[in-house]
């Protein structure tokens, strides 16, 4: 399965990422802000660009703050394959 993870530098994303580090899973990682992307390297994970994290994934999970949810899901949408799940772990701030 391939996982692509939106906003992977949050504390949300880093989270689920940590554990899906661990997995036999394929995951992308994206993350916009540069301190984001900083920690995101850190943990020894690479950036895949936002719009290309979600084109082949088979789940997306978007870990971005709730007032950029939407403008994120727009972005992200339109590039899901057929039959992909998106899921939401909107953050608060």
């Amino acid at each position: 399965m391939t996982v692509s993870v939106v906003g992977d530098g949050g504390k949300t994303g880093m989270r689920v990422s940590r554990n899906l580090q661990k997995s036999a899973h394929t995951v992308f990682y994206s993350e916009s802000s540069p301190a984001g992307q900083e920690r995101v390297r850190a943990e020894g994970r690479g950036i895949t660009s936002a719009e290309d994290a979600p084109k082949n994934a088979d789940v997306v999970i978007l870990a971005v703050p709730e007032t950029v949810l939407g403008i994120v899901s727009e972005g992200v949408l339109p590039q899901l394959k057929a039959g992909a799940i998106l899921l939401t772990l909107a953050r608060h701030g």
